[in-house]
């Protein structure tokens, strides 16, 4: 029997981890976008897809402000670091990657922009 995946990942055990994994989780979006991007070449429709995540990144950013979830311990950040690690590096340095790939492109450079304004 087939056990779908999102039965098998692991939930967050408090609201500060899922704080950090819908974080995580809008990174590994991001990253989909970019590489389904690369693929197809349609620079313009992975730019709209990337600035529909723009409400998604200030409303975590919102919430993680007004009820301190965004204040991780150095104790806490250590520990979902490294609990998160493989998932943190993958989708980081994808992004990293085809971002400076596809930044040639004025549309997807403007929307990286404003999807990293957001998260920051």
């Amino acid at each position: 029997m087939l056990v779908p995946a999102l039965l098998l990942a692991e939930k967050p055990v408090n609201h500060k981890e899922a704080f950090f994994v819908n974080a995580l989780n809008l990174t590994e979006k991001l990253a989909s976008i970019l590489e389904a991007a690369k693929s197809s070449k349609n620079m313009q429709a992975a730019a709209v897809r990337i600035e529909q995540l723009v409400p998604k990144a200030l409303e975590i950013k919102k919430k993680a402000q007004e009820s301190g979830m965004n204040q991780l311990s150095k104790q806490e950040r250590k520990r979902l670091t490294e609990k998160y690690k493989d998932r943190i590096v993958k989708a980081s340095t994808k992004v990293m990657t085809l971002s400076r790939e596809l930044s040639k492109s004025p549309e997807i450079l403007q929307a990286i922009m404003k999807i990293q304004k957001a998260m920051n």
